[in-house]
């Protein structure tokens, strides 16, 4: 994986192509990425810390990718029906992909009676394995076990992992941070974001209460000005410029 990702910083699609074509037969994941890759006409260069990914187009021909979509399937069932965990873990979340982010909360997927018994029976069979702590994460929040779903949020955050401890901070925390009433609230939840990923800007989609105030504050709220003026008094703009830059991009418009 670390070499695909280096083919794709360099640009070489074609050769972070072929590495996946030769991994697929062998490793699910690969062939996930492969049949996702197929599909939507190109290559993505993730960011670890996760920011905005990088695009890298790839050659596709008509019908490879509900060919791969087959074959993919196929695969995922055999390696699950062996025992891969990985395999095991892509089983029981399928129908759990509807899982969502709605207006700043967690909306849970929407599961058949037999897919949550498949995800259930899955689950205990995963919880003592060394399975991805993050996504296991989610299938326990696809069976509504709340609190399942925190305690692997917080193994993962524990294990290093810069997404995990962001949901941990912005889902997790007791008093609400994201409304322009708590002011205090905001600023520790900046901080604590950028916490979670030492020397490396706050990422964008972690900026939704700010985005919020923005909004506010080009629909002419004073109250969402008020709190803007409070965080850039209390430092916050200084400690973290990229929220500065998130306001300046979106400057309001002057009209005469």
């Amino acid at each position: 994986y670390a070499t695909y990702q280096d083919l794709l910083a360099a640009g070489d699609g074609d050769g972070a192509l072929q590495l996946l074509q030769d991994a697929a037969p062998q490793d699910v994941t690969a062939h996930g990425i492969l049949g996702h890759a197929y599909e939507r006409g190109y290559l993505t260069l993730h960011d670890s810390l996760d920011g905005r990914g990088v695009n890298v187009p790839i050659r596709t021909w008509p019908g490879q990718a509900a060919l791969e979509g087959w074959r993919f399937k196929r695969h995922v069932d055999r390696a699950a029906q062996a025992g891969d965990p990985d395999a095991l873990l892509m089983v029981a979340r399928r129908g759990a992909e509807s899982t969502r982010i709605e207006n700043g909360r967690l909306v849970e997927a929407d599961l058949t009676t037999a897919q949550r018994d498949t995800a259930r029976a899955i689950y205990h069979r995963l919880v003592d394995t060394d399975v991805d702590r993050f996504r296991l994460a989610f299938l326990a929040q696809a069976l509504g076990d709340t609190v399942a779903y925190r305690r692997h949020v917080t193994e993962a955050a524990a294990a290093g992992n810069p997404t995990a401890c962001t949901f941990k901070v912005w889902f997790h925390e007791d008093e609400p941070q994201t409304t322009t009433s708590h002011t205090e609230g905001l600023i520790r939840y900046f901080d604590r974001v950028a916490a979670c990923r030492p020397g490396h800007p706050i990422p964008y989609r972690a900026m939704s209460p700010l985005h919020d105030l923005r909004a506010q504050r080009d629909l002419g709220n004073g109250g969402a000005v008020a709190v803007l003026d409070s965080l850039a008094h209390l430092g916050v703009f200084e400690r973290h410029p990229e929220l500065a830059q998130a306001l300046a991009d979106h400057a309001p418009s002057v009209r005469s």
